[in-house]
């Protein structure tokens, strides 16, 4: 338990999300890593004399996809999640506050007022060799802040990756994503949010970025499984 109540509440909702989201298990009769030939389920199918190489690299790329959207879904339903807990919430924490899934943070003037420190520093350069410096416009999964335009109350941010996803230097990116919404957008508090990922995979992740680029207090990494939730502070793992 943190003394952060917005990260506190989010681990509540992460509580309440059915395991369903958090673990990809079967579809349509396919086990997570089966390939579609070799299973019973489809064999009747693929026996057929019109069944081509074609058919089978597009049944091949639905499944991938189906299993890819289980980060989205995810997403989607512990927003729903938070949201309650907020609307149940009358301490006046949340009364300047906006949940937001999917929106996106982009504020030029806060980028142009940046810009001159950024561009002498490290980070500057992490953002250049991750092709960060070439997207207009960020899209977070999920924000906590006081409004779309509003730049005082920029209070939680939060990427979510699934460890299957974590690929291509998908960890790096996301990671430094989050060192802008910091550095630049000015969040208080940033979450990268993984799931099924053990802690020593994490550290291993860790191994491929510089920490020092960040604020590491205000930045936490929270790992999820289908029956445990474990909430560091970056300063806690490096």
């Amino acid at each position: 338990m943190t003394q952060n109540i917005y990260i506190t509440d989010l681990e509540r909702a992460l509580n309440d999300v059915e395991t369903s989201y958090v673990q990809f298990n079967t579809y349509v009769g396919l086990k997570k890593d089966e390939k579609i030939e070799e299973s019973d389920f489809f064999k009747p199918y693929l026996d057929k004399s019109y069944v081509d190489e074609y058919i089978l690299q597009f049944l091949d790329y639905q499944k991938q996809t189906k299993e890819h959207s289980l980060e989205r879904y995810f997403c989607s339903e512990l927003y729903y999640t938070w949201k309650t807990i907020i609307k149940r919430n009358n301490s006046g924490q949340y009364k300047s506050l906006k949940l937001n899934s999917e929106i996106s943070k982009t504020n030029l003037t806060l980028a142009l007022k940046s810009y001159e420190t950024l561009k002498n520093s490290r980070l500057f350069e992490k953002i250049k060799s991750n092709n960060l410096i070439d997207k207009t416009y960020f899209v977070p999964d999920l924000v906590l802040h006081g409004g779309h335009d509003n730049i005082d109350d920029q209070e939680l941010i939060v990427e979510v990756k699934y460890y299957d996803n974590l690929k291509n230097g998908n960890f790096e990116e996301d990671f430094y994503k989050l060192a802008i919404y910091q550095k630049i957008f000015q969040f208080k508090t940033c979450v990268f949010l993984i799931m099924n990922i053990t802690i020593k995979q994490l550290l291993e992740y860790l191994k491929k970025i510089d920490s020092t680029l960040i604020e590491d207090k205000g930045f936490w990494f929270i790992i999820k499984t289908e029956n445990k939730i474990y909430t560091f502070n970056l300063n806690d793992l490096i």
